[in-house]
């Protein structure tokens, strides 16, 4: 098994339930799933990125340990904590992307543990934080462990649509054009609008 897209029918994904699947590299989490358990996909070792979208609030413990290629991580902007140990052993992660303001009532980012992300992450990685919220994250605890964190310059805050045929054209986050975008973070111009969309 190697690819897996989850329908939007479940809402949680239980203990251990890719756990070993090594052959997988891709996998969607529809916005349908608030909850992923402890070791859901512990050992997938060639899983390369994931995407975790909006309505998921909970990551569990060795959720996503041991998977040795992992090296891209979305947050969608609802996530309020990550269990201890949830990324150990994933000792290639580049960049952590976290699209989480912080709440109207509370000045602080989710809940993080010391162990959520190895040493190895904290140093080497690049931590992506929404506009104008960095200084939340280099405060808060944990998360300021990481070594590098950076504002995502690339978010678009207003989207304005011209007409739904015109042909959209993808840029990466460097802003290179892409003529076939693959599984990933792109923006998107599609006559005059412009967002961020995950593919």
């Amino acid at each position: 098994m190697t690819d897996v897209t989850i329908p939007n029918s479940v809402t949680s994904i239980g203990i251990k339930a890719f756990k070993g699947c090594t052959g997988l590299t891709k996998i969607t989490i529809p916005n349908s799933v608030i909850t992923i358990g402890n070791c859901a996909f512990y050992n997938c070792e060639n899983l390369e990125e994931i995407i975790v979208y909006d309505n998921t609030t909970h990551i569990g413990e060795y959720a996503f340990a041991n998977c040795l290629s992992l090296s891209n991580v979305v947050l969608g902007k609802n996530i309020k904590e990550i269990g201890n140990y949830t990324f150990d052993g994933s000792t290639r992660i580049k960049s952590v992307y976290v699209y989480v303001y912080v709440y109207v009532y509370a000045d602080t980012p989710p809940t993080i543990y010391q162990e959520t992300f190895t040493f190895h992450t904290t140093e080497n990685a690049t931590l992506y934080t929404p506009k104008g919220k960095l200084n939340n994250y280099a405060e808060a605890s944990c998360w300021k462990y990481f070594f590098d964190i950076q504002e995502d310059l690339s978010a678009i805050e207003t989207i304005t649509i011209d007409a739904d045929i015109a042909p959209a054209e993808y840029y990466n986050l460097s802003g290179r054009r892409v003529i076939e975008p693959t599984h990933g973070i792109y923006i998107m111009k599609q006559g005059s609008a412009v967002t961020k969309v995950v593919l």
